[in-house]
């Protein structure tokens, strides 16, 4: 190799290459970007209108539309170090480095990328929004601005479960079990049949509504409160058993869950049902007449 292709010397010229902006620069220019683009949606938006605002007031519209552009930002930072993992992990460079760091894990703690924000960049620049590009068509940008940087945070790990099928540990699995189950409770109460791929697809779909949620509640959605356990009195007849259970809202959406495509409910209300449809019901299980005449004792003799 000669002296002006070695390494050092492509290190000299790629710094002292004119055409390339330096972080100042940059900045500048995404300035001037930023500027553009939000001078061309108010000046779309206002139309003729725009000559009523006074110079102050137009100021204050251009930057307030800049902060809200800026959003991206947080999104365009993901994607560039998700690149810059990508080559630094597909070549081993991390071990290249003089420092000899064993892993990229440490490489990049070094450099003030936490364990878990490397693991969130992976997830999402492999996994997660090349999946919601191809699969679902959706804008990337557009996705971030709804969910944002700390709602996406959270929903990772459970996204990155429900695209890839890669088990993770037990609260994590509890998670994904728990909106699986969510999903399925809620097509199943609109009629809905769907495959395996509707299923992973509506899931994803839940989670990306939690951009309307507050960073706590999205927490609550993946993370809620343990439901009550349910006092069920069991109650044998000619060697078959028969359950009787009170259950709150909450322990019915879960006993619904859980036992979907194992039950098929008829719920009875004594407001609205007819002795007689009462009755149809109650006689298709005769083993249950010695238990009805305790708890239904005027029914005893109609059920005969």
């Amino acid at each position: 190799m000669t002296e002006e292709g070695t390494p050092q010397n492509q290190l000299v010229r790629l710094a002292h290459d004119e055409t390339r902006l330096t972080l100042p620069n940059a900045l500048d220019a995404l300035w001037q970007s930023l500027e553009k683009t939000a001078a061309a949606n108010i000046t779309n938006a206002a139309g003729d209108q725009l000559e009523q605002y006074t110079m102050i007031e137009q100021r204050s519209m251009l930057l307030t539309e800049m902060l809200n552009q800026s959003k991206g930002l947080d999104l365009a930072s993901v994607l560039v170090k998700g690149r810059i993992i990508d080559e630094i992990e597909r070549d081993a460079l991390f071990a290249a480095h003089p420092a000899g760091y064993p892993t990229l894990e440490q490489l990049a703690v070094d450099q003030g990328v936490g364990i878990s924000e490397l693991s969130n960049i992976r997830d999402m620049t492999r996994h997660i929004f090349p999946w919601l590009q191809e699969r679902l068509g959706l804008d990337i940008y557009e996705v971030w601005e709804q969910v944002g940087k700390s709602n996406m945070r959270e929903l990772v790990p459970v996204l990155k479960r429900i695209i890839t099928g890669e088990e993770g540990r037990a609260t994590l699995e509890a998670t994904y079990q728990r909106v699986m189950d969510d999903v399925a409770a809620t097509a199943l109460a609109a009629g809905q049949e769907l495959d395996e791929d509707g299923v992973q697809e509506a899931a994803v779909r839940f989670l990306l509504d939690a951009g309307e949620l507050t960073n706590a509640e999205v927490r609550q959605r993946l993370r809620p409160e343990r439901t009550p356990s349910i006092d069920a009195h069991l109650f044998t007849s000619n060697g078959t058993t028969y359950v009787v259970m009170a259950l709150d809202d909450a322990q019915e959406t879960m006993v619904t869950r859980r036992l979907h495509g194992y039950w098929d409910p008829i719920r009875l209300n004594l407001a609205t049902h007819t002795r007689e449809e009462i009755l149809g019901i109650l006689r298709q299980y005769p083993g249950l007449e010695g238990w009805v005449r305790v708890l239904i004792p005027d029914l005893t003799d109609e059920i005969a």
